[in-house]
Parts: structure tokens; C-alpha cells; sequence
């Protein structure tokens, strides 16, 4: 009676929005999701001019006269109007007039009575940051390449900083055109407008005219040279380098001067920096989202991650934190994002999930010197044995034996590190995806590294030195069952590329005469990565607007979509939909979260998603959703009784699989199933249960 009563209830409640002539569920579903994204010059309501624009029309007499007469007044400022807005003395009547449209007060006016706390700081100066960030996104995406260091004047001389051009796009355009950008920054009137740095370039523990946002400015950084650099020219990728810091006090410069962070030594950065926010530094990556570079980061690692050139695979997942704005002594909770393709997909507070701690300590990597003079040591022994193995029967052997030795190695870690590489490149000469995986898990099971970054190099590694060899040389089987394990993992951490290159690898090593659906689903699992990544481009937008707004419930409800239906992360998405957005995912996602206390609920929940599937066409959307079905399905089946309810429960699971896999995750499932591939297992666990029986060998030979 229960059931028969609330179905048809919570159907109408959940479908019944729309009403007959509305739109679809599908088109409420999909609304959010596929709004079209604002071409660039519609970022903004008017093109701004840069400095190096404006600097040409005042030198070839274009300025306006009013513009000239406003920067005549600029000799004398000096005062405050009587409504606390910057004022003028003219140079004509010697009387003080406000400096007009510009609000801004002079930053002595500006100092707290109080020093800040440490929150506070932290709050003011992750504020500054985003604001800087997202002014910089404006001026990219109206110019189509990031700004100069500074701009010159006709002689080529620095006058202003970047930071000066950047005003516009802060809302200071009245503060703007009060520069002479044919001047230098130290002179009138430019010197005068240091009093007026604005709030997002102020040091919340100084509250002075220097600032400590610079830009990363050597040679191989991303501002070394002082010319225009568009996005598609970062090499190691926008989401993977970094664009901006917040330096130490001993680095800040006056914040209009041409000036910025040029280290000494870019390979010995290490030393420059953490000493502000005592738990790192607060940074940006060049696709505009916040990090903090940890205060345990090698010289390395911050190497990696300030060149842009292409050469290191360091992503941005390796080592990024998200920014907490509590004090350093409650900062010991925070969690190190792993998400590979730049800043984390989950919010730092409500969506973030810890990664598992390894049950294995794991030692540090060795450093690249010390990896330089293992590898001399490994070509002086090895040498011939490497020029004598010709057959890939007898590389593979040596590579066996090469692994074999590295295990026999816990005080040389560098002498272990690179034998684990070259067995890596001779399996990857041989086409011995055996003993390629043999040396992956090796790796990840001693050494401090990430186990998923590790399998993605190395496949795609394979792939590239395998791509002219004979398919029969190649153990295609090996490589796919690897690769669905890595692409698996590849979804959860969002790189949708990387998976789809596995996948296309993996079709080409397979002996595709021995299988009838296998490519076929390979190929497909292609497309529907494609469209996952253009969902997740979207769902993006949305997770920066949540970020930046809490209560933006749309955002939320977007992001939410992604993570339930591309994702499959209905944890974390379920509260996210439930918040607002869509009128008919918010009720479902209520009703789903309000849990089921008889086997006659989960039941009807079941029914209500899979009626909401049988209502959109999109793929994705409706695999989802027969899934979450399928879900409660499977908690009901066991507890009802004989019935026409319970032909139909089974009725549906059995519907369901033997339907045609419409997400990415479920055609990845569905083809590990095919192959007899375990997934339960991550790759990190793999790689520890090697780690575990090598151990119980070597304690069974002592």
C-alpha cells in the first residue's frame, strides 16, 4: 500500500515541474551545464587600453585635453578633501581640489590601529590573491596574452609595472590615467601616486607602498623576458606553472616600480620563499587558481613548477595545497590535493577528501645529482650487456635482472632509482609490459612518489617507443589490462586526456582479430572521454564561481552534476544538487538524501531515478542515473519477498546490465570485466602488495 501510494507522489514531484508545454527534464537537466561560454571580448563591458597603448598616444599628442589637464595637476598631491577622497593642489591657483573619480584613500589613511592576527592576515592576503588572479584572467582574455613585466617608454627605458596596467581591470581606471607611462615610476607625477597602492597589492602586515605580489621573472620562467606571452605557448601547460607569488618581505618592491622576483639562482629557490605565511607561500598557478606552495617543496619541485618549457612531468596534483586561511598552528589538517591537470576539482572545504596514507613508509626520491651520478656508474656496468642484448627476449631478461637488483638495494636509493629506470626503458624497447609494470610498482612502493602520475608517464612512455614496432612484438593484452587501471584512475582525478590516449594505445597493441566488441567499446570509450572533458571544462566555471561565492547555490547545483553524473562521486555531489539549480535534480537529490528506511523506500527511490533517466537523451545523464537506480535496487532485491514488486526490481537490474555502458565509467568497468581485470584495487595498493611480498621473500631467504 506504501508503495503504490508514494510512487506516483514522488514522481509528480520530482517530474511534474515542468508541466505539459515546459521544457524537458532533459533540457532542465542539461540547462546549467551547457550554457555557452562568454567569448572573450564579452569578459567585459569596454576593451581597456594597456600602458604601452596609452604611452604611444601621449607621446604622439592623442590625449585628450582633459586628460592632459588632469595630469598637469598631479605636481601637487598632497592633501585629503573633506570627504576623505584624494586631493590636488592645482598648479594654477595653488588651491586643493579632490583628484576627481578617484575614492582610494592614501594607505597611511588605510592602516589598522591594531596589527591583524594571523587569520586575519591570512584572510586579507588569499583575498588579495584571488583579486589579483582574476584581474589577470580579464586582462588575458581581452588582450589574448598575458601582460608585460613593464612597460617602456619611446627611449626603452622601464617606467611602470605591470601591476600599474593591471588597474583597469582592479576597477581603478580613474587612478590609471593619473600615470605618466612615458615617466618613470620615482618621478612626478607617478611618484606622488605611490600613496594610493591599491588594497589588493597591500601587505596586511605593513601597510605600506611595497607589495609583495611579483611575478616569477628569470630566464625559463614564465615573465623572464619582457614580452607578450599567449597561453598556448606554456609548454607544460597553464593549469601546471606558475605566474605569481607572494615573496618574503626581504623581496617586496614600491608597488608601481618595474620590478619583480629575478632569483639568483632558479634551481636554489627554495631559500627565497615559505617565510611569510609560515606554511608556505601563497601562489598562483597561470590559469588563475590559488595554491600554496608547501614549505617542504625541494628546490626541484619549485623549479618544475616556475619553468614553463616542456621537459618535466611535474603536474600541478604533485604539489598542490589549497590556501586555509586559519592560523598555521590550525592548518595541520590540510589536505594535499593529487588531481593531476592543475588546481583541485573539490572545494578546500566542503569537497576535499584526504588521499590514504600508504601503510608502507616510503622513502624520498633521490635528487637529480644524485640521479646523475647513479646513471654513470649504471652505464660503466651495464654497458656491454645493454649493446650485447639485441633480441627483445634477452632486453626483457636484463630488465628482470635489473629490477631483481634494485631490490637488493635499501641503503642506495639513487642506485635503486635508476636501475628501476632503465629497466623501465629497456622493457619499453622490448615491448615487456611485464617487466614495465614490475618496475612501476617497484617504484611507487618504495619511494615517495604518485602512483597514478608514475602509470600514466610510463604507458604513454611505452606507447610513444612502441609506435613503428610490430604488434605481435608487443604484449598488447598486458598493456590494456594496465592501461584500464590507469584510466580508471585518470577519470577520478579528471584527466579525461590522458585516459583517452590510453585508450587509443590500447586499441592499437591489441590483436583486435581475437575480440568482436573490444574495439569497438575501446573507440567508444574515446568519444565519451571527449565528452566528459567538455563537461568537466564547464563544471569548472561553475566550481570557480562556488569558490569565490558560497551561497551561488546554481554553481554548486552545477558542479554537483558533474561530479554525480560524469564522476559518479554521489558522496560529495548528492548535497552539492540538493542545494538549488535545477527544481527537478534538487528534489531527487533530497529524496535520495533523506535515505530509505524500508526496503519498500529504497524501492521507490530506485523507481524515481530511473523514471528521471527514461527522461533525457544524453548519454551520460541517463547511464548515470539508472546506475543510482540500480544502486537502491540492489539494497532492496534481497529483502522482498515474492511479488510482482520483486519481478520488477530484477527485471530492472537485469535491464541494466545488459545494457550498452553509456558513461565512462561504466564502459571502463564494463571492459575490465571483459579482459578480467580486478579494479577494486588501486594502483597504490598494487604497487604495496608487491612491496609486501618482496618483503615476506627476503624475510623467508634470511
Amino acid at each position: 500500500m506504501f508503495r503504490h501510494f508514494t510512487i506516483p507522489l514522488i514522481i509528480l514531484c520530482v517530474l511534474g515541474f515542468t508541466g505539459c508545454s515546459g521544457p524537458s527534464t532533459e533540457d532542465l537537466i542539461m540547462r546549467a551545464a551547457q550554457r555557452k561560454r562568454p567569448r572573450d571580448g564579452d569578459l567585459e563591458e569596454e576593451k581597456k587600453p594597456t600602458a604601452d597603448n596609452l604611452a604611444a598616444e601621449t607621446q604622439s599628442g592623442k590625449s585628450t585635453s582633459a586628460d592632459a589637464a588632469e595630469t598637469s595637476k598631479l605636481a601637487g598631491i598632497n592633501a585629503t578633501a573633506d570627504d576623505g577622497s584624494p586631493a590636488v593642489t592645482d598648479a594654477a591657483s595653488g588651491e586643493t581640489a579632490p583628484l576627481a573619480g578617484i575614492t582610494i584613500k592614501p594607505i597611511d589613511e588605510r592602516k589598522p590601529d591594531q596589527p591583524l592576527s594571523e587569520t586575519e592576515r591570512r584572510q586579507r592576503a588569499f583575498d588579495h590573491l584571488k583579486g589579483i588572479g582574476k584581474a589577470l584572467e580579464k586582462s588575458t582574455n581581452n588582450y589574448k596574452y598575458y601582460p608585460r613585466r613593464f612597460a617602456s617608454n619611446s627611449a626603452g627605458i622601464p617606467t611602470l609595472s605591470w601591476r600599474v596596467e593591471l588597474l583597469p581591470h582592479l576597477g581603478y581606471e580613474a587612478l590609471y590615467k593619473r600615470f605618466d607611462l612615458s615617466k618613470p615610476w620615482n618621478m612626478e607625477p607617478n611618484k606622488s601616486l605611490l600613496q594610493y597602492i591599491p588594497d589588493e597589492y597591500v601587505s596586511p602586515e605593513r601597510f605600506d607602498t611595497n607589495t609583495n605580489f611579483l611575478l616569477p621573472a628569470a630566464q625559463a620562467l614564465l615573465f623572464g623576458d619582457n614580452k607578450p606571452m599567449r597561453a598556448e605557448k606554456v609548454e607544460d601547460g597553464i593549469e601546471n606553472t606558475i605566474m605569481l607569488l607572494e615573496i618574503d618581505d626581504e623581496y617586496c618592491v614600491p608597488w608601481t616600480k618595474p620590478a619583480d622576483y629575478e632569483p639568483k639562482n632558479i634551481r636554489l629557490m627554495r631559500a627565497d620563499l615559505g617565510q611569510l605565511r609560515g606554511d608556505g607561500t601563497f601562489a598562483l598557478w597561470a590559469n588563475g587558481w590559488p595554491v600554496l606552495l608547501g614549505s617542504g617543496l625541494t628546490n626541484e619541485q619549485l623549479f618544475k613548477a616556475m619553468t614553463f618549457e616542456a621537459g618535466d612531468t611535474q603536474r600541478a596534483g604533485d604539489i598542490h595545497r589549497d590556501i586555509t586561511v586559519g592560523a598555521v598552528s590550525d592548518a595541520a589538517t590540510i589536505v594535499v590535493s593529487t588531481t593531476p591537470t592543475g588546481p583541485p576539482t573539490e572545494s578546500p572545504s566542503e569537497l576535499s577528501k584526504p588521499e590514504l596514507v600508504n601503510a608502507i613508509p616510503r622513502e624520498r626520491p633521490p635528487t637529480e645529482s644524485e640521479i646523475a651520478t647513479a646513471s654513470k656508474m649504471l652505464r660503466e656496468i651495464y654497458a656491454k650487456r645493454m649493446t650485447d642484448a639485441k633480441k627483445n627476449s634477452e632486453k626483457r631478461s636484463l630488465a628482470s635482472e635489473m629490477i631483481s637488483d634494485a631490490a637488493q638495494m635499501p641503503s642506495d636509493l639513487a642506485g635503486a632509482f635508476t636501475l628501476q629506470s632503465a629497466a623501465m626503458k629497456l622493457a619499453s624497447d622490448s615491448g615487456g609490459v611485464e617487466q614495465l609494470c614490475e618496475a612501476i610498482d617497484q617504484r611507487v612502493g618504495r619511494f615517495d612518489v604518485d602512483a597514478y602520475d608514475q602509470n600514466m608517464a610510463a604507458l604513454l612512455n611505452f606507447a610513444k617507443m612502441s609506435f613503428d614496432k610490430d604488434p605481435d612484438e608487443i604484449e598488447g593484452e598486458e598493456y590494456l589490462a594496465r592501461s584500464l587501471r590507469v584510466i580508471r584512475a585518470a577519470i577520478s582525478v579528471n584527466d579525461f586526456v590522458g585516459a583517452a590516449a590510453l585508450a587509443r594505445h590500447s586499441f592499437g597493441f591489441i590483436d583486435r582479430d581475437n575480440y568482436d566488441e573490444l574495439p569497438k567499446d575501446l573507440n567508444r570509450l574515446r568519444v565519451l572521454l571527449a565528452s566528459a572533458q567538455r563537461e568537466f571544462d564547464k563544471a569548472s566555471e561553475h566550481l570557480q564561481a562556488y569558490r569565490d561565492d558560497p551561497n551561488d547555490v546554481d554553481a554548486a547545483a552545477t558542479f554537483g552534476r558533474f561530479l554525480c553524473f560524469i564522476k559518479g562521486d554521489w558522496e560529495v555531489g548528492l548535497p552539492l544538487l540538493a542545494m538549488g539549480g535545477n527544481k527537478t535534480l534538487m528534489q531527487m537529490a533530497q529524496l535520495d538524501l533523506q535515505g530509505a528506511s524500508s526496503f519498500r523506500d529504497e524501492m521507490v527511490i530506485g523507481d524515481a531515478w530511473w523514471e528521471l533517466s527514461q527522461q533525457t537523451r544524453n548519454g551520460l545523464y541517463r547511464q548515470a542515473s539508472q546506475e543510482r537506480a540500480a544502486f537502491w535496487y540492489r539494497q532492496a532485491v534481497s529483502q522482498v519477498p515474492p511479488s510482482l514488486d520483486k519481478i520488477h526490481v530484477e527485471s530492472r537490474l537485469s535491464q541494466l546490465k545488459n545494457s550498452q555502458p553509456t558513461s565512462p565509467i561504466a564502459l571502463v568497468e564494463h571492459l575490465a570485466k571483459e579482459v578480467g581485470v580486478d579494479l577494486s584495487q588501486s594502483l597504490s595498493d598494487i604497487a604495496n602488495g608487491q612491496r609486501k611480498i618482496a618483503r615476506r621473500n627476503d624475510d623467508g631467504d634470511d
